[in-house]
């Protein structure tokens, strides 16, 4: 147990050197409130703490970073946006193809038919009444 003792008595030791070397940096403050920490925010005197210029180089890059975050998510809602202009232009352009598909197709047929009918030389492949093109009348 004595070890457990010396190694406590150790970390209290430390601990006030700590508090001592903070009390005479004008870092520590032990009525240290939100309230106080919120005027000295607005009246300016946190800038002339030296803890606040130890932790000025974090807060810079948590500020350049916060920045690069913001630029990326709008780039890519940017993106997304484009992404999905593009896949309804393209379901567009399907849609016309099978259309186009559909109307080949049917004439091929009907061509090949036509052929078959002049090459077996029947009456029937002259008269268009019998044969019609989609859309003709």
């Amino acid at each position: 147990m004595n070890i457990f003792k010396k190694i406590k008595s150790d970390l209290d030791e430390q601990i006030a050197k700590d508090v001592a070397e903070r009390k005479r940096e004008g870092i520590y403050n032990e009525n240290f409130s939100l309230r106080t920490f919120i005027r000295d925010l607005i009246d300016g005197r946190i800038l002339t703490r030296r803890g606040f210029f130890k932790l000025f180089k974090l807060i810079f890059f948590f500020w350049i970073l916060s920045i690069y975050y913001i630029s990326t998510r709008y780039d890519y809602e940017r993106l997304l946006r484009e992404q999905t202009n593009l896949n309804h232009k393209l379901q567009r352009k399907e849609c016309e193809r099978l259309k186009l598909v559909k109307k080949f197709t049917e004439v091929s047929h009907q061509n090949a038919i036509k052929q078959k009918l002049e090459e077996n030389n029947s009456n029937i492949s002259n008269n268009k009444e019998f044969i019609r093109v989609k859309g003709e009348r």
